[in-house]
């Protein structure tokens, strides 16, 4: 009887053992399940984070060829929250299959839009920004530009797409197929939220970060210091909602007294913005009424009225470089370059907008920091325009460019501009169809449109300088490349040389016939480039110039270029070598030619006045923005470097004080330009 109940009792007890057994045996699959999820997250987590944070510094290192700075600590920091994002979606998906799939298109989706954002910077020398994407048509006009651009620069590409082909490879043969518990999941999006808010937290403990993170969006500048993907996020906000738009800084500013006592009257117009600020209910034109009231004027002078009822010709050479006028090569541009008004220290910016952006800064002595500039201006008040000024007078204002009418929407600037806007597809005609179109066929076919019309205003945007330089990218380079055989340079330098001798041929042409007609001495001729030649790689910029290669993008002296005022009627040249650039063109015309402005209103200054002159020089993204010229020195945004004059005799205490007043301005200029055109300011006054 015992034996038989120790039987029963060790049945029992052995299948205890074998349900503890199983129970552990689960229990220990369980947690190895468990283990293995989380483990499989972290990598997932830490994968993500590699891809996402190197391609932000192969774009950091192309671009600005450094990582050392607070920017790299941002860009470490967004790289992790954005990773956690991506590794959440990896765990939503019941099945593996699917999380693998979206993950892995997400990867390549990105390899593909970095090697996009850096290639666009190498043509544009900007960062393409989705308020721009409705100009992708003008942009696909160039396809033996992009196509260079790739070709050029296709290492990048590989470099950029590795990381995704790579994590393709790894998931292939990664066979977890685990389900992520909600805890998990929970656990992966708010460690991505406290990393996010960790790193605005820490944006906000520096002044310059803070106000660059916040302000309206300046790509170059944001892309270094934030990331391409917090860049993109920055510019979808603001395309859906609007920009912050850079506050001005009124503290210190002290109402102008003493006008009158000037020798000379100040370009003013009557103006009273007392009132204006008394009456004005909206908060940023109350702003800019309290800041232009406060703003020094520039003075009539010596040279007020000089050209006081004669015809002027402006342009806006496309690409054009100072280095390429020759006694010998160009010898209707030297004699306009030397027995004219000389601007020793003309300097053309880059705004951040390409050619747009130039040419908007050249024709309104304003400045805006993206392509939109100029669709923008078509339905705001634009007063100061010489198209505008001119037509009130009387004058017969034309505007003509020899490509695409509508490229940057300049059949809404331009009209609105006062000019009748003449281009190819509304009715410029007579130009042989081939890329670029040669800007001496185009003063051929518009003279006789203006030349019997005194008094005239013609303004030219040409594009016969456009890139590509090189005897197959460009019909301009292989037509006067017998011309230019003998040059001591490279092939694409002797290109760029011959597509630029198309300006040489227009102003002749113009030149002769006007002297022709008898009428050359009445009239003026005006001209600056949008931007320099960046479509040249370093080294043949370096050659065309003449400086180091080696941090070419931050030297003062690739942005120097030539603004040409002439007139036969001039007996002797005229030297200045006060420091200027594109945004004093107007002013210095509207003095010139005795017209009625505000020079407060105006961002640029006339050169001609007795005003203190700020030469603001954007250089390109391993420059960055706001960098100066004055009188008494060269200042750089990014190093926070002055560098003294000859000429300057500032105390080391005096010259702290100078940079800090002359930055406090050149950021006023740039708050209040935006403010204009985005609030359509000159209606209000």
């Amino acid at each position: 009887m015992k034996k038989d109940i120790d039987i029963r009792y060790s049945k029992e007890e052995i299948k205890q053992e074998d349900i503890k057994d199983k129970e552990s045996s689960e229990e220990q699959e369980t947690k190895k399940k468990k283990a293995g999820a989380i483990k499989d997250i972290i990598i997932t987590y830490l994968i993500n984070f590699a891809i996402l944070f190197y391609l932000e510094i192969v774009v950091k290192i192309t671009v600005y060829k450094s990582i050392i700075d607070i920017g790299t600590l941002y860009i470490f920091m967004f790289s992790i929250s954005t990773s956690g994002i991506m590794t959440f979606i990896y765990t939503i998906f019941k099945k593996r299959i699917i999380s693998k799939v979206i993950v892995s298109i997400i990867h390549l989706f990105l390899a593909f839009y970095y090697s996009f954002y850096l290639l666009y910077y190498n043509f544009f020398k900007t960062f393409f920004v989705w308020l721009t994407i409705d100009m992708a048509d003008d942009v696909m006009t160039f396809p033996k530009e992009i196509l260079a651009i790739i070709t050029n620069n296709y290492y990048y590409i590989i470099i950029l797409f590795i990381p995704a082909i790579l994590y393709i490879i790894y998931i292939a043969i990664n066979k977890n197929e685990e389900n992520y518990k909600l805890s998990y999941k929970l656990s992966i999006i708010i460690s991505a939220l406290v990393i996010y808010l960790c790193t605005i937290g820490l944006i906000f403990t520096n002044n310059e970060s803070r106000k660059l993170y916040f302000e309206a969006l300046q790509p170059v500048d944001y892309v270094k210091n934030f990331g391409v993907l917090q860049t993109t996020q920055k510019d979808i906000i603001e395309c859906l909602f609007g920009n912050n738009e850079p506050s001005l800084d009124l503290e210190e500013l002290q109402p102008v007294a003493n006008i009158q006592e000037n020798e000379y009257e100040a370009n003013i117009m009557d103006i009273n913005f007392d009132e204006l600020i008394k009456n004005e209910k909206n908060k940023t034109i109350k702003e800019l009424h309290k800041y232009f009231s406060n703003v020094e004027p520039s003075y009539k002078n010596e040279y007020t009225g000089m050209f006081e009822g004669k015809n002027l010709i402006f342009l806006t050479l496309e690409g054009f470089s100072y280095k390429v006028i020759d006694k010998d090569l160009t010898p209707t541009l030297y004699k306009m370059a030397t027995e004219g008004f000389v601007f020793e220290n003309f300097y053309t910016s880059l705004w951040g907008g390409s050619t747009a952006t130039g040419e908007y800064a050249a024709i309104t002595g304003n400045f805006y920091n993206n392509a939109k500039c100029l669709e923008i201006s078509g339905n705001k008040y634009m007063p100061f325009t010489l198209g505008n000024q001119f037509k009130k007078l009387g004058y017969t204002t034309l505007a003509y460019h020899n490509n695409s009418y509508a490229y940057y929407k300049r059949n809404l600037s331009h009209p609105n501009m006062g000019y009748k806007y003449i281009a190819i597809g509304n009715g410029l005609k007579g130009l042989t169809d081939i890329w670029p179109r040669s800007d001496e066929e185009m003063a051929e076919v518009t003279i006789e449109q203006f030349i019997d019309k005194e008094p005239f205003h013609i303004y030219y945007m040409t594009v016969s300088g456009h890139a590509n330089y090189s005897w197959d990218g460009n019909n301009m380079s292989r037509k006067h490349k017998n011309d230019v055989k003998n040059l001591d340079k490279s092939e694409n330098v002797k290109a760029y040389y011959a597509c630029q001798l198309e300006v040489e041929n227009m102003l002749k042409k113009l030149v002769d016939a006007l002297d022709e007609k008898g009428i050359l001495e009445n009239t003026v001729f005006a001209m600056s480039a949008d931007h320099y030649p960046y479509a040249l790689k370093n080294t043949e910029l370096a050659e065309l110039y003449e400086i180091p290669e080696k941090n070419i993008d931050s030297n003062f002296d690739l942005y120097r270029n030539a603004f040409i005022l002439w007139s036969a009627s001039m007996e002797k040249p005229i030297v200045i070598s006060k420091p200027c650039s594109s945004i004093d063109i107007i002013p210095t015309l509207s003095n010139l030619f005795g017209l009625e402005y505000d020079s407060r209103l105006i961002m640029g200054t006339d050169i001609l006045s007795s005003s203190e002159n700020i030469a603001i020089v954007n250089f390109n993204g391993a420059g960055g923005y706001w960098n100066w010229v004055t009188e008494q020195g060269k200042y750089y945004a990014n190093s926070k470097k002055f560098v003294k004059s000859d000429s300057c005799r500032l105390s080391d205490e005096e010259e702290k004080s100078y940079v800090d007043r002359i930055n406090k301005i050149v950021a006023n200029k740039q708050s209040a330009s935006l403010k204009i055109l985005n609030n359509d300011y000159y209606r209000y006054v």
